[in-house]
């Protein structure tokens, strides 16, 4: 590990929220970007600290999702007690990497369930991924991709697991590479991202992975799913000029507007007008009833909130006095390719036209 440069840099930024990412890193001054973040589209943003010469504080940190942080130079003094208590009060998520994992003194590595890895001393020799206990643990098969292959990390610290931590991988040394508590609110990964990374394969996959399993709380594969409709599910007495308004939705990616596939169907039985009618249950014409037909009209989509889209239908005509059933159909996906496997279905009635409950032998008794 280096020394220290005797050069102040004060470091801003704007606040993030929980869709952000906060870099902290302690690499002697200057700017630093890691590329496979900044062109990841799972962050609504990704932010750069130099922690080098200040403090970076808790009430900073509790405006992001998640603080990922290493150093090669040394942390300010109190940066451990800093993070800590952004995990334990402020509900945050904390991932250090290689030397933080020893060195980032306080609260976050001396308190056993948040860091899960005990550090030890620094090592200098090539080691590469060793044994994966957890081939399905989204830290491997995740968001970002799936880790097969890390070689040659020169740069990484002896350590051992604290009690309750998830060892989810160790090096060709038999070390710890990967871990998180059993919180998933602190992890530790024995590589270095920064200027001395000494490295080739995933491993960028295996931090991109693990950023994403700790934001939001999320496991990788969670497709959007449908909220808000209007009018809803089981509304009577709905007026035939009414535009249809629904959400398509994702806790932590963009929607893909392309997938969303919605039909609006007059949900109409027998001749003519149909066996279900206003203010009744039931009609003749069982037998020679009609299939639902679909009601064409305008979806207007609004990707003003890529995460939250709102989807208008309006039809081209007023609707049927009728059951109208409204179907999102499987499919619906994010920008990561995670899709819905069910359609989306809902039914509300228009005019004065009831549902009522019946049974097949009600049914029967009518002929």
């Amino acid at each position: 590990m280096k020394g220290t440069l005797l050069v102040l840099v004060v470091v801003t930024a704007a606040l993030g929220g929980p869709g952000d990412l906060l870099v902290v890193y302690c690499e002697g001054g200057g700017g630093y970007t890691i590329p496979a973040f900044d062109d990841d589209p799972f962050y609504d943003s990704v932010t750069y600290m130099d922690g080098t010469y200040s403090l970076i504080s808790e009430s900073t940190c509790a405006n992001y999702g998640v603080v990922f942080s290493w150093n090669n130079y040394q942390y300010v003094s109190g940066q451990g007690d800093e993070f800590g208590n952004y995990v334990t009060d402020d509900d945050g998520k904390v991932i250090l990497l290689i030397w933080g994992i020893t060195q980032c003194y306080g609260k976050i590595v001396t308190d056993p369930t948040l860091c899960p890895i005990a550090g030890g001393g620094n090592q200098f020799s090539s080691v590469n991924l060793g044994t994966i206990y957890e081939p399905d643990h989204p830290m491997i098969d995740g968001d970002a991709g799936t880790v097969s292959s890390i070689n040659g990390m020169y740069y990484w610290v002896s350590g051992t697991m604290e009690s309750g931590a998830l060892r989810v991988a160790d090096n060709s040394a038999g070390t710890p590479l990967a871990a998180v508590n059993s919180d998933e609110n602190c992890a530790a990964l024995n590589v270095c991202p920064g200027s001395y990374k000494y490295w080739s394969g995933d491993g960028w996959t295996l931090m991109g992975n693990t950023i994403h399993l700790m934001m939001y709380d999320h496991q990788p594969g969670d497709p959007p799913y449908v909220y808000g409709m209007d009018p809803d599910d089981g509304d009577t007495g709905v007026p035939v000029d009414t535009d249809i308004v629904f959400h398509c939705a994702d806790d932590l990616s963009p929607v893909d507007t392309d997938t969303i596939d919605f039909t609006v169907e007059d949900q109409s039985l027998g001749l003519g007008g149909g066996a279900l009618g206003p203010d009744s249950a039931l009609a003749v014409g069982w037998d020679n009833r009609r299939p639902a037909g679909e009601i064409s009209g305008t979806l207007d989509i609004d990707t003003t909130d890529p995460k939250d889209v709102i989807c208008t239908f309006t039809p081209d005509s007023d609707l049927p006095v009728d059951l109208i059933r409204c179907t999102v159909a499987a499919g619906l996906a994010d920008d990561k390719g995670w899709e819905t496997t069910d359609n989306v279905i809902w039914q509300f009635s228009t005019g004065n036209y009831a549902v009522v409950s019946t049974t097949w032998g009600a049914v029967k008794a009518e002929f």
